[in-house]
């Protein structure tokens, strides 16, 4: 059944969903996430793990935060990271200085690019399991 989440209040998240739309943002998860496991610091977490799956369910995330789709049907981020080797805050920062570079990469201008590290940044706290 998916997942009911309260209505979004970021205009400009919302902004950037419609700005970049639904086949390029699966695109751009689709290689960030080739772009993690290839990483020396990170790539661990994704040993043995199907990056396609991972990546349709976090795109499924974002379409919904972005004002894309009305639902979603995955976990939550605490929950989706809560079977694998604890996150640090060191990998958390590492995931967000390659998703920068992979944004600027991809074509996304510093207000885009700022406006999805900063709505990534807010999971910090849950994915971390404790206050940062």
């Amino acid at each position: 059944m998916p997942r009911s989440f309260l209505p979004l209040v970021k205009p400009e998240l919302l902004r950037l969903g419609k700005d970049l739309g639904e086949a390029r943002i699966r695109g751009i998860v689709r290689r960030f996430y080739d772009r993690m496991a290839a990483d020396l610091m990170i790539g661990f977490f994704f040993e043995n793990h199907d990056l396609d799956q991972i990546a349709e369910q976090q795109t499924a995330f974002l379409y919904r935060a972005m004002g894309l789709r009305e639902s979603y049907s995955g976990k939550a981020p605490a929950d989706a990271h809560s079977k694998i080797a604890p996150i640090l805050e060191g990998h958390f920062d590492r995931r967000l200085v390659l998703l920068e570079e992979h944004l600027k990469a991809e074509g996304l201008d510093e207000a885009q690019r700022q406006v999805w590290t900063s709505f990534e940044n807010t999971f910090r706290t849950a994915i971390l399991g404790k206050k940062s």
